[in-house]
């Protein structure tokens, strides 16, 4: 009978210039996200922008699952500060599935994602009793985050094979070069669940009083 043998995976480990350079990215992460939320105090129009672009990406309340689309509140922010307008994001492999691909030479923008291990059932009571609610956004509690890239807009993809929106063909598998116009309905904000924007006026407010210890928010 054959013996089965089975690889043992090791951890990567961790050096000093990886915390650092981790450390510099989440700080021009939050100095971004702070500029932004500031924008959005004092300017109504682009508040309104926000919200129909949180709109249209999707909202997700709760930022440990990894199963629904959208965004968490926070990171909205940080994707529309990186660049606008947004109106449809996801990863590398996600365009991909939907007959697109990211363009050469796109840079993944940035998102803030949960670090260390994910909270068993034990742990829920603990998490609802700290969440807080404004309006319809749910902010969640005191987490660690780090940084990650890998997120795209649609105006960041072109179609591999015919578009589905407005019809545009690359002339064979190896052509790069063809993009759907800047008219194109994929490019379009798509209809969503409505987002309060008192509630996202309130949380702009509050990165912007916490300053850089996002991990109050």
């Amino acid at each position: 009978m054959a013996r089965t043998t089975t690889t043992k995976r090791t951890r990567r480990r961790v050096t000093e210039a990886m915390k650092n350079k981790a450390a510099e990215n989440k700080a021009v992460a939050n100095a971004l996200l702070e500029s932004y939320a500031a924008l959005l105090t004092t300017d109504p129009g682009e508040l309104d922008l926000f919200c129909a672009m949180a709109a249209s990406i999707g909202i997700k309340n709760d930022p440990t699952d990894e199963t629904s689309e959208g965004y968490s509140p926070k990171n909205l922010m940080l994707l529309a500060a990186q660049r606008r307008p947004i109106s449809h994001c996801g990863s590398f492999q996600y365009w991909l599935t939907q007959g697109r691909c990211v363009k050469s030479g796109e840079k993944g923008m940035v998102t803030f994602r949960r670090a260390g291990r994910k909270k068993d059932d034990s742990d829920q009571d603990d998490k609802k009793a700290s969440e807080r609610t404004l309006g319809e956004i749910t902010v969640p509690p005191k987490v660690r985050w780090f940084v990650r890239g890998g997120t795209f807009d649609v105006r960041q993809t072109r179609p591999i094979e015919t578009c589905l929106f407005c019809g545009t063909t690359p002339v064979s598998a190896d052509d790069t070069t063809t993009e759907c116009p800047a008219t194109c309905e994929a490019f379009a904000l798509r209809p969503g669940s409505a987002i309060d924007p008192g509630a996202a006026l309130t949380l702009a407010e509050e990165i912007v009083a916490a300053g850089e210890d996002e991990d109050d928010l």
